[in-house]
């Protein structure tokens, strides 16, 4: 009887230890519709012919719990609390506005003209936030957020889109264009985190092309930087690059993210 039962263990240990071979092997690389195949802990690169390090969610997370990060315009701060956050905005925060957000200056991109809250210069002055969200149960993937609001004057306020003369001179002769562009206030965005820096720091691309679909910026780089950091610091220090349209990486956002008090950082279904 006791041989029996050697026999048996003996049976089912090489039977675990295949399946465990199997699935290691199985585990071991990731490849794509292009044949490149990366070791543990690599995934194909965007540029689809590299493998690059990814770096996930930390495991000490529980699955179903969510951390994030925010940081918000000066003037925010004046009516929330800022957490130790800045909100710095450069060129390409105009091109996120009128292109992805589809807020303002939308005249302008047929040649057109706008005046008051319709240009980007009233919501340049005015509020804006950017959050980024990541769940414990998901690995490699993030939420980014961008919300803003124009500055609005006590005393008065106008909205005017003017159409460049050739719309105009064709409304005259009953054929009318507009712009065709996505309003996208607040704009979501699925990331994914990249380590750079030497693992010293991660970025954030889009998962697709670009910025949202239906809008100018649908082909078009996304790219969250924070070069020395991790997602377990109190703060990050980050840039924000877009696209301005012409293949150029611009600065978009500049500053420093505080990390958020509430699992969804305060906001309603994110």
């Amino acid at each position: 009887m006791k041989s029996h039962y050697k026999w048996m263990s003996a049976s089912l240990t090489l039977a675990l230890g295949a399946l465990l071979a199997s699935g290691l092997v199985a585990c071991a690389k990731s490849s794509n519709n292009a044949g490149v195949s990366c070791p543990a802990g690599y995934a194909v690169a965007p540029d689809g012919a590299t493998c690059a390090i990814v770096t996930v969610v930390p495991s000490g997370i529980p699955a179903g719990t969510k951390i994030g990060f925010f940081a918000q315009t000066s003037n925010m701060s004046q009516i929330y609390n800022s957490g130790g956050s800045t909100f710095n905005m450069g060129t390409g925060f105009t091109t996120i506005l009128r292109d992805a957000m589809g807020v303002c200056d939308q005249a302008t991109l047929t040649g057109g003209s706008n005046y008051g809250v319709a240009g980007c210069s009233a919501w340049q002055q005015g509020y804006a936030d950017i959050i980024i969200q990541m769940d414990g149960s998901t690995a490699n993937q993030v939420k980014m957020m961008i919300r803003a609001s124009p500055y609005i004057s006590p005393f008065a306020n106008y909205s005017a889109s003017v159409p460049s003369f050739t719309q105009a001179i064709g409304c005259l002769l009953g054929i009318c264009t507009g712009t065709v562009n996505g309003y996208n206030n607040p704009l979501v965005m699925n990331m994914t985190i990249w380590n750079v820096n030497n693992s010293q720091g991660f970025e954030l691309r889009s998962s697709t092309l670009g910025g949202p679909t239906g809008t100018y910026s649908w082909n078009r780089k996304f790219q969250f930087q924070v070069l020395n950091g991790k997602i377990e610091d109190p703060t990050l220090n980050f840039n924000l690059l877009v696209d301005n349209g012409n293949s150029a990486m611009v600065t978009a956002i500049s500053g420093v993210m505080a990390r958020c008090q509430t699992q969804n950082c305060g906001v309603i279904g994110l």
